[in-house]
């Protein structure tokens, strides 16, 4: 098996890897934008460095644009195949990819893809259900609970005409800090002959009850002073969290109804 990165090498977006089995089959592995500085985000209108002619299939960790927002540009490269993910996955990457088409024409913006190239796209998606081994051309995949987002995965993939060192190979996706709330504990994989580990926060540790405690705080405060507390933050995952918090804070008599 051979491994080429297009993305999300050297950056932390634009996930992106093609998977070449022995017996000569590719499948990819995310197709995420590159987020970031201009100059970065300028790396999405360049050619992507293969031909996505030669895909079997597209196999997707999770519905965040820095690894679903390229999808669409598959289908003005000749790809016919079909995406592959969780059944929560593919109802968040509808929401996000049309959401993308949607803003970018707001905003009068230098657009990767249209509506109707989203449409396209999303009319190609299958699901898989965690734990379940999935034939797809040369591999066998299956995606195991990463704990990061609704449907988020990590991808356990076996090149089933293997006759080198690596027969099968391991792609974190985008991991959770478990144990979280409303997210399922990650789930460990035992054994692989390589491993690709996402590493945003592999050298931090974040205390579990620092984000509580600060926006606790704040809203006392804004009690205070009868004012509004504006908090922006991710509209996947990030708002359910903070909204799962306040009510807790609700439940627990600690703010006002």
């Amino acid at each position: 098996m051979k491994i080429k990165f297009l993305g999300a090498a050297g950056c932390v977006t634009g996930s992106s890897y093609v998977l070449t089995s022995d017996g000569g089959k590719s499948i990819l592995v995310d197709f995420g934008v590159f987020q970031g500085s201009e100059e970065l985000e300028k790396k999405n209108f360049e050619p992507v460095g293969y031909d996505l002619s030669l895909l079997t299939a597209v196999v997707l960790t999770h519905a965040h644009l820095d690894h679903c927002g390229r999808l669409p540009l598959l289908f003005t490269h000749g790809f016919k195949g079909n995406i592959w993910m969780t059944p929560p996955t593919r109802d968040l990457a509808e929401i996000t990819l049309y959401d993308s088409a949607k803003i970018a024409k707001e905003q009068e913006s230098k657009a990767l893809f249209d509506h109707n190239l989203a449409v396209q796209t999303i009319l190609k998606f299958e699901t898989i259900d965690y734990r379940t081994p999935k034939r797809i051309g040369d591999f066998t995949v299956t995606f195991r609970d990463a704990g990061h987002i609704l449907g988020a995965a990590s991808l356990e993939i076996i090149d089933n005409t293997a006759n080198g060192k690596i027969k099968k190979i391991v792609f974190s996706g985008d991991l959770g800090n478990t144990p979280e709330d409303l997210e399922k504990e990650t789930e460990f994989i035992d054994n692989s002959d390589a491993v690709v580990v996402e590493s945003t926060y592999g050298d931090r540790l974040h205390p579990k009850s620092e984000p509580e405690d600060a926006i606790l705080a704040e809203i006392k405060e804004i009690e205070k002073t009868n004012g509004a507390l504006l908090i922006p933050t991710f509209s996947i995952d990030r708002t359910q969290e903070i909204l799962h918090i306040i009510n807790h804070f609700k439940n627990d008599g600690l703010v006002k109804a």
